[in-house]
């Protein structure tokens, strides 16, 4: 008797044998342009919440892939955000010859990947996995979360010499990973934390900036949104260095509020932070300027070139890309480390 899964896998060969059909391959959610071997995405343009970045990340892709002169073909298989569909999304990829796939991009669905264990051709998918969990063999994780961006900073904090740090967060769920994220990376390293923080909405910000009087630390590391960011900057200490990461530096929008983060260092992507510099300026900009989208169309112009290194052989690729240096960590965490920046008179500005 066939299992479900040898069902699937002919099921899906056969859509693989037809694929030269237009017609019938976009009745199926994929398409392709250009190129030899294929490079598949396997994203979630069916998923509302989804959809835009997937689309900014398919427009990064196909322009890297120009770049590279069309040496591949980049199919696209279009998902929503069902386990289930990005399984089926992917064993179809793998069926129709993928040399390299790039995706999922939901976290759900990097996790119910990973624990499939396809054993299909070196995958990029765009999340993290669940933690503590090996990913397998030819899987790679590749992202913008900023938990894992806060371990750069504390990276970059640790070579200037810092070594004794105080943290202060909100409550949302999103700066309390960065929080986590940052004083493990600190205290993994050696470094001291002198306190935490963790300041609510309606808090008295003069007891948070009496705290760090009583007990100074030689910088902080705050873990705010863009919006809450410059109110919370004056209780901190005009003299001491604050850190942050890119979730601060939202562009011309909050030009305003930059003036009060005079100081601020952070985190960035060259490609925000460096248009001119030449590994940048030689891919074509964004269709939609600013904002988290132009992020993801350049998380796409290096998640292709990673996946055409891998498929090209390349081992263990180090590429000097648009959202920052990138290597291949042991484990198959693809880690990329982002410009530091300032904010000087409203603007962000290199720190190198």
């Amino acid at each position: 008797m066939l299992t479900a899964h040898r069902l699937r896998r002919i099921l899906t060969a056969l859509v693989a044998a037809v694929c030269s059909s237009a017609a019938f391959c976009a009745a199926q959610g994929v398409t392709a342009s250009g190129g030899r071997g294929a490079i598949a995405l396997v994203l979630p343009f069916y998923e509302p919440a989804f959809s835009p970045a997937a689309e900014a990340v398919r427009q990064g892709v196909e322009a890297a892939n120009r770049v590279d002169g069309n040496r591949y073909a980049i199919q696209l298989w279009h998902t929503n955000a069902s386990d289930d569909k990005i399984l089926a999304a992917y064993d179809s990829a793998i069926a129709a010859g993928a040399k390299a796939v790039i995706g999922p991009m939901t976290r759900s669905g990097v996790a119910a990947l990973a624990a499939a264990d396809r054993a299909g051709p070196p995958t990029i998918a765009l999340n993290q996995s669940e933690p503590g969990k090996p990913l397998p063999p030819r899987f790679y994780t590749f992202g913008l979360a900023l938990d894992a961006e806060a371990r750069i900073v504390a990276q970059v904090a640790w070579r200037e010499n810092l070594r004794n740090m105080a943290v202060v967060g909100t409550t949302s769920p999103l700066s309390q990973r960065e929080v986590a994220a940052f004083v493990d990376e600190w205290l993994r390293l050696g470094g001291g934390i002198t306190d935490v923080f963790s300041v609510p909405p309606d808090a008295e910000l003069s007891v948070l900036q009496q705290a760090l009087v009583d007990k100074p630390p030689e910088a902080v590391f705050l873990a705010a949104e863009a919006e809450h960011a410059p109110a919370l900057r004056p209780y901190l200490g005009s003299q001491m260095p604050v850190w942050m990461t890119s979730q601060v530096n939202t562009g011309g929008a909050t030009r305003l509020g930059a003036l009060d983060l005079t100081g601020v260092r952070f985190l960035d992507m060259p490609w925000l932070l460096q248009p001119d510099h030449p590994a940048v300026a030689i891919y074509p900009r964004a269709p939609t300027r600013g904002g988290d989208l132009e992020r993801f169309y350049a998380l796409g112009i290096d998640a292709f070139r990673i996946a055409a290194a891998l498929a090209d052989g390349r081992a263990n690729p180090e590429i000097d890309g648009v959202t920052g240096r990138i290597r291949i960590a042991p484990g198959g965490n693809i880690v990329r480390e982002p410009v530091a920046a300032t904010f000087r008179d409203g603007a962000a500005v290199p720190l190198k």
